[in-house]
């Protein structure tokens, strides 16, 4: 088990919430909280974080935060320009 970043408390690996959408996951946690995945060869992702961003600045997220998702973006399109990418199966 590794320990989460934000507490000392134990942190399971995520496991899959639905095999047939192997991007939603389940945190092992008390709470179970679902967690929605993008991988890099995925040709939507970048897009999708590029939207997610823009949401945040709207609703006042921090700043530090948006610039985050915008870095995580552009390093997905740099991934996908020398790896390739698909849309998903």
């Amino acid at each position: 088990m590794k320990k989460s970043l934000k507490s000392s408390k134990p942190v399971d690996t995520p496991q899959l919430l639905n095999p047939d959408a192997a991007c939603i996951l389940k945190r092992a946690e008390e709470d179970q909280e679902p967690v929605f995945a993008l991988c890099s060869r995925d040709e939507l992702a970048p897009t999708v974080v590029d939207l997610w961003a823009r949401i945040a600045v709207e609703k006042g997220v921090d700043k530090a935060k948006v610039i985050g998702a915008m870095q995580c973006a552009d390093a997905m399109r740099q991934w996908q320009k020398r790896n390739g990418c698909k849309l998903p199966d």
